[in-house]
């Protein structure tokens, strides 16, 4: 099943689902650490999760709901999303406010292309695009490439975003989610979907 061939697009419930809890501090274009909601403990740091670069509305709307839903579900710590992901999310914004103002959802950018694109902005910018492991211990063995987080950003935004929008059968789908099977499962895990025919679970 070819994913770009299928028609996924946000519906007025699935704009009600992503508007509606941000409010208060979830409505501003600049989040601080020391404000959120869902701070567990103190820190010593101040970072911000900044939106403001993102001019349409439904676009920086979808980037919010996906840290909110992030930290919320705790798939994403405090951490990570504002000490990694912060440097980003500024990056991945001013790429989108260049190249893509108009864009209405992150599902309309045309995947393979915006890649291309974006690959050769962080490259210019003096940004990774993947990042090499060595295990100096076994130095025999191939190093494996990842993705940089700048990458990994974008894609898994997209995929939140298309998975959300897609309301087939979960059966119907390449990629099932365990937690709309109606099955019994191990509710402890971290990951709950896995793709079919690859034999890897993913995100």
């Amino acid at each position: 099943m070819i994913q770009s061939a299928l028609e996924i697009k946000p519906l007025p419930h699935h704009l009600e689902q992503i508007n509606e809890p941000l409010l208060g501090y979830w409505a501003n274009d600049v989040w601080n650490v020391q404000e959120c909601p869902f701070l567990d403990k103190h820190y010593d740091w101040n970072r911000k999760l900044i939106f403001d670069k993102v001019q349409n509305l439904g676009l920086k709307n979808e980037l919010k709901y996906y840290f909110y839903k992030g930290l919320q579900e705790t798939r994403i710590s405090i951490t990570y999303a504002f000490m990694h992901y912060s440097p980003c999310l500024k990056v991945f914004t001013e790429f989108i406010s260049r190249y893509y103002a108009n864009l209405d959802s992150i599902i309309d950018i045309p995947k393979e292309k915006f890649l291309t694109e974006y690959r050769t902005f962080l490259v210019e910018n003096g940004k990774s695009v993947e990042i090499i492991h060595r295990k100096k211990s076994s130095p025999w063995i191939s190093p494996t490439v990842q993705p940089s987080l700048y990458i990994r950003l974008f894609l898994q935004v997209y995929e939140f975003y298309y998975h959300l929008y897609d309301e087939r059968e979960e059966t119907d789908k390449d990629c099932w989610d365990v937690r709309k099977l109606k099955i019994n499962y191990n509710n402890t895990i971290s990951r709950y979907s896995f793709r079919l025919f690859e034999g890897s679970a993913t995100l």
